[in-house]
């Protein structure tokens, strides 16, 4: 599908898009955007290996480099905060280190960590008045924590009835 995406966005802003843009422009702007996925998918596919070696990390490293500077160059001047991106950050600066700390990144993912971000923090802060929120946060997940507890205790204590 990688491989096919490519013809799709080939011409699409001179197509598709209405700016101030001569035919000129949009015709770079769109072979940059072009030459960007490329780069994308060969970092991509590179990053999918289950093992490396140093020549693979040195060779991973510079299609990061080039894909990002590439991402910059196309994309910093519509972006408010300069491409100061999390990920991004964490993609060209910091995946190297953890590949050769921890291994391949397939097995990589922050699933579990949105998951509980969203339960312990994002949702006792919307649930409180804004004022003096760690302290409403706190008392909320304490609640929930006691109630999952009773809970628990409850329907362990009807399994075990049942079966006496």
């Amino acid at each position: 599908m990688m491989r096919q995406l490519v013809f799709v966005i080939d011409g699409i802003i001179p197509t598709l898009h209405k700016t101030d843009y001569t035919k000129k422009q949009a015709k770079n702007i769109d072979k940059q955007l072009v030459q960007l996925y490329v780069d994308w998918n060969k970092m991509y596919i590179y990053s999918r290996k289950d093992k490396f070696t140093e020549s693979d990390l040195k060779t991973f490293k510079s299609l990061i480099i080039i894909w990002a500077k590439g991402f910059k160059k196309l994309f910093s001047s519509y972006s408010v905060s300069q491409l100061q991106l999390p990920k991004f950050h964490s993609w060209v600066y910091h995946i190297i280190s953890s590949i050769t700390e921890y291994g391949a990144v397939n097995n990589f993912t922050t699933e579990t960590y949105e998951t509980l971000h969203k339960e312990y923090v994002k949702n006792p802060y919307q649930m409180s008045n804004k004022r003096d929120a760690s302290s409403q946060m706190l008392r909320t997940v304490s609640r929930d924590a006691l109630n999952n507890h009773r809970l628990v205790s409850i329907i362990y204590n009807i399994t075990n009835w049942c079966y006496v």
